[in-house]
């Protein structure tokens, strides 16, 4: 789930940390250029530039300890209920959304995972840690990265450069630890099996993508298709990508949005067998969420010259049913989208009506009947008549999930 940020503040503890850090390098170089007019009766220049460096480091490292703690104190994390009672205290510098009732949340000694009561049940000992999904959570270790159950036993051993979470039965792994980029990304299955060797190039983080509706998005030979779970292509059409903003998008409710001719651009809609349902006329588009998808069009305001009309949302014939005019927007979530206009952040239902008006500084889509908004007083929820149910007043705040939102200070 997204995290959503405050406005930037003054931070003290990264104002010193980041100092710190300028006098230490500023030494080292000042050493280093010292070490040339070094005479015979003193130290040589290699002493005293390895003696200059290691208190260099230990002067870097105590700033990094500083400023750690420091930031972590001013922006610690905890979770929070549907009515705002702070359930779980803030102590985490950093904190995931529940996922099949445990949450990864980062401490001192490492990642680990809590329960819903804030018992910390898999012992903080990882790298890196993500979420629970479909029984496994992926983790990083010096190994690389490896798959953990939720009694935190290890299921497949630390191996990969690169893993992703687990979705309809299989992951996306990395495997190659050259650093190079072309065909090392392949598909695991729950047992560690390597199902779909990898052969998909790893360029763009968007190269090799989860698998949603019985499909997934892959960068093949510098072409971008689709595969089925068997890691054949489900249909021969292939799309080109000049950026990874025009990579094709996942299936979402039998569709997927893709530029079919890079030459002009226009994003349009496949079905699961390749065939353009929806043809190529949006400067951008997004998926289909409770039967709509935004769609940002254009209007010509000159010979062939274009500018964005707004985003409006379209259903799954193509047909426009909310007008182009807004400046940004979510998806669809329990009836509601948020949208962006001039005056800021409100809420439409499905007819485009504006049913909670828009005064918010962000907005997030609705999750469990609760949104977070922005104001200046900090990060807060209202419910879908937008009532503010639980005040401004976080730092940053995440989306309900089994009934607990992590917020910070």
């Amino acid at each position: 789930m997204a995290i959503s940020g405050g406005s930037t503040s003054f931070a003290p503890g990264k104002s010193l940390l980041d100092l710190t850090l300028l006098l230490a390098l500023c030494a080292l170089v000042l050493t280093a250029s010292a070490c040339d007019d070094q005479t015979p009766e003193k130290p040589s220049p290699t002493s005293t530039f390895a003696q200059t460096t290691t208190t260099a480091v230990q002067t870097i490292t105590t700033a990094l300890r500083v400023g750690t703690s420091e930031s972590s104190a001013a922006g610690s994390r905890g979770y929070i209920d549907t009515t705002g009672k702070t359930v779980i205290e803030p102590q985490f510098s950093r904190a995931e959304d529940f996922s099949e009732g445990l949450a990864a949340v980062h401490t001192r000694e490492g990642w680990g995972y809590i329960d819903t009561i804030g018992k910390m049940v898999i012992e903080p000992q990882f790298d890196d840690a993500h979420s629970f999904s479909e029984g496994l959570a992926a983790i990083r270790t010096r190994a690389g990265w490896g798959y953990i159950d939720t009694a935190g036993k290890m299921v497949i051993e630390p191996q990969f450069r690169g893993a992703r979470d687990f979705s309809e039965g299989l992951a996306r792994v990395q495997v190659d630890w050259s650093w190079g980029y072309s065909g090392d990304l392949g598909y695991i299955d729950q047992t560690g099996k390597m199902v779909i060797k990898p052969r998909f190039d790893s360029r763009w983080e968007e190269d090799a993508r989860d698998f949603s509706e019985g499909r997934a998005c892959v960068n093949d030979g510098g072409w971008w298709g689709y595969i089925n779970k068997a890691g054949r292509r489900s249909f021969m059409r292939l799309f080109d990508a000049w950026s990874e903003e025009d990579v094709p998008h996942d299936f979402s409710e039998g569709l997927a949005a893709v530029i079919p001719d890079m030459h002009d651009g226009l994003w349009g809609y496949i079905d699961k067998a390749g065939k353009v349902v929806i043809g190529p006329q949006f400067e951008a588009a997004g998926d289909f969420s409770e039967g709509l998808a935004a769609v940002e069009a254009r209007v010509l305001v000159a010979d062939e010259e274009y500018e964005s009309a707004g985003w409006g949302y379209i259903n799954k014939t193509g047909k426009v049913v909310i007008e182009p005019q807004f400046d940004d927007f979510r998806d669809f979530s329990e009836g509601l989208a948020a949208v962006h206009v001039a005056d800021g952040w409100g809420y439409i239902d499905k007819t485009g009506k504006m049913v909670i008006e828009p005064h918010f500084d962000d907005a997030r889509s609705f999750s469990e009947g609760l949104a977070a908004v922005h104001t200046r007083a900090g990060w807060g929820y209202i419910d879908t008549t937008g009532q503010m149910v639980i005040a401004p007043q976080f730092s940053r705040a995440g989306d309900f999930s089994q009934g607990l939102a992590q917020v910070g200070l």
